[in-house]
């Protein structure tokens, strides 16, 4: 890790020393934590609740409030899902990863031919689902090299952890400072 100060070494390898043990969790357990953690963020703490529940209702004005507490709900859900099975990057096979996210053999089809074709092209995600895992996917599937714009984090330590995540299985990263507009 050139660049990085000592401080930041020592922080880095305690994420990655917890977060690679959390990873080895199988899945239900993994879940089961996760609906541990949306009990608490969501239920306890009430984490940023007051955003959410605002907007909600500014985006579903006709809902009830059961159906925006249900909404508020799933959203948490997902997003303890969301982070844990980031993490479950760490230790994840191929094949796991494969059988947990995957693409239509319609999708498989189009990006091999362009491939064969030399053709390169440009996806556009939104953050719905796991982008994460759906990027490694294309790279174990595609023939194509994904590359990813992304924003550096302001952690070093958590910066270098993610950018380890994200090309385990091949994936390029391109920092979005260069990039042009």
């Amino acid at each position: 890790m050139p660049g990085i100060k000592a401080s930041q070494k020592f922080i880095y390898y305690c994420l990655y020393s917890l977060l690679y043990a959390l990873s080895l969790l199988p899945f239900p357990l993994l879940y089961a934590l996760s609906d541990f953690i949306c009990f608490i963020l969501f239920r306890v703490f009430g984490y940023r609740k007051k955003v959410v529940l605002t907007n909600l209702r500014k985006s579903f004005p006709d809902k009830s409030p059961a159906d925006i507490n249900r909404l508020a709900n799933n959203f948490y859900s997902y997003l303890c899902d969301l982070f844990l099975e980031i993490f479950k990057t760490l230790s994840i096979s191929k094949e796991s990863m494969l059988r947990h996210c995957q693409m239509t053999p319609e999708a498989l089809e189009l990006f091999k031919e362009l491939g064969e074709e030399g053709k390169s092209l440009i996806l556009v995600c939104g953050h719905y689902g796991n982008w994460e895992w759906a990027g490694n996917t294309f790279s174990l599937l595609c023939p194509q090299r994904l590359s990813v714009i992304y924003h550096p984090l302001s952690s070093p330590a958590f910066n270098h952890l993610m950018y380890k995540m994200r090309t385990r299985f091949g994936t390029g990263l391109i920092e979005m400072n260069a990039t042009s507009k």
